[in-house]
């Protein structure tokens, strides 16, 4: 089960935490952000672990009140038939005289009899009142730990383009998608439409599950959906299943290989042309893991809530080093020529590689969520999308604001509002 953040432009992204002072769940953008920086939050996976501990607990609750009512129930019938074999002695009592002693004790008995029903009926309805208002609760909040709401925003006037961007014409909503070789792939719910340069529709394939993610390498196209990873090739289909464990990022690593991050430390490596094989990396508990790239046989594995990039071996797969960063990172990326790092925070900084050494570091308002990066350019997604030189100098700064985005031979697309757009 996968539950979506309700912050405005995040309702696309998979929580990944409950933050207890804002009482909701939260994405990937809103953990790094100041707002909840000093807030007390828990991880979605051990907030499932305490929601059902907590629907245990009040099922056996739940189970020892039903048992105390049915007890109750008896002890009040039990009460009624004592009442009826004792009518016999009220009716003696009735037919007394009423200057004699015995009527004292003719009141007294009904009194005692009667207090006795409406004791234990009090204490039937009362009990059976706090058991309807338990189980009430029980359910909201239950509901609440469990619910999952599709947001779709409809679009009845669009703001008119400035002189930089395009709008592509795509009928549906745009969820997701991505470019390769001069093709577009996206992604409308469940459906799965590919477009050549022009934009003319090529085929599109209807899937029966929503569609999170897509990423294409060479002749391989890969899908996440709820759970499992769909790898598809022209000749067949192939399932992978993610084992309950939350993905947060798919990566195009080097070497015909992906590399997935998950919320719980664990980062995998999967080469495509060997499928039954996957490569594991257990960070540190506690971990939540941003992003993965490879280069020069090392993978480098960045933290949201760590401010930290550890570097691993691709053969064995042994942590070698790490980069210390004086912030969280939420992205990164590295250039073509290979000399550089690009890490993204809030705004991102410029490191040579291979010396470890902080070149430059351009301060934003927000933090960038994503970031891409050829020889020349620089370009970073935070609310918006900014273009900069590989110096740092910025270049140009977006008006929309963005959800998602590719930087594919020297072409930039993004989709805001369901739209597709590019630069």
């Amino acid at each position: 089960m996968q539950c979506y953040c309700i912050q405005k432009y995040h309702e696309q992204e998979i929580a990944m935490a409950i933050c207890y002072e804002c009482e909701r769940a939260i994405c990937q953008r809103c953990l790094i952000e100041d707002q909840h920086k000093d807030h007390k939050k828990q991880l979605m996976n051990d907030f499932y672990t305490l929601c059902d501990q907590f629907v245990s607990h009040q099922s056996e609750e739940m189970a020892l009140k039903r048992q105390q009512l049915e007890n109750l129930k008896k002890d009040v019938i039990k009460i009624i038939e004592q009442t009826i074999n004792k009518s016999q002695d009220i009716q003696f009592i009735n037919n007394l005289p009423q200057n004699q002693s015995d009527y004292r004790r003719k009141i007294q008995l009904i009194k005692k009899v009667d207090n006795s029903v409406n004791q234990y009926t009090d204490k039937y309805y009362v009990l059976l009142s706090d058991i309807n208002a338990r189980i009430k609760q029980f359910n909201d909040e239950y509901w609440e730990v469990n619910q999952i709401e599709e947001i779709e925003q409809s679009i009845d006037n669009f703001a008119q383009l400035d002189k930089y961007q395009a709008p592509i014409q795509i009928k549906d909503q745009v969820s997701v998608f991505t470019y390769h070789n001069d093709t577009y792939y996206v992604i409308t719910d469940k459906t799965l439409q590919v477009f050549n340069q022009n934009m003319i529709l090529q085929y599109e394939k209807q899937y029966n599950q929503k569609i999170y993610r897509i990423l294409v390498q060479e002749q391989w196209i890969i899908l996440h959906q709820f759970n499992k990873l769909l790898i598809e090739n022209k000749q067949e289909t192939f399932e992978i299943d993610l084992q309950n464990q939350d993905l947060l990022k798919i990566r195009s690593l080097e070497n015909k290989q992906i590399g997935l991050c998950f919320m719980n430390s664990v980062a995998w490596v999967i080469k495509l042309e060997q499928l039954d094989n996957i490569n594991i990396l257990n960070e540190k508990e506690q971990f939540i893991l941003s992003d993965i790239c490879l280069c020069d046989n090392q993978i480098y594995i960045s933290c949201i809530n760590q401010p930290t990039i550890s570097i691993w071996r691709e053969g064995d797969l042994l942590k070698t080093d790490e980069i210390k960063i004086d912030e969280h990172v939420s992205c990164m990326t590295i250039p073509q020529n290979k000399k550089l790092i690009i890490i993204g925070c809030r705004g991102f900084q410029i490191w040579n590689r291979i010396e470890k050494q902080l070149l430059k570091s351009v301060r934003l308002s927000d933090f960038v969520f994503d970031i891409q990066a050829d020889i020349q350019k620089i370009v970073a997604m935070s609310q918006k999308i900014s273009i900069y030189d590989i110096k740092g100098n910025e270049l140009y700064k977006g008006e929309d604001y963005a959800y998602e985005m590719k930087f594919v031979n020297k072409q930039i697309l993004y989709t805001t509002q369901g739209i597709l757009k590019k630069l």
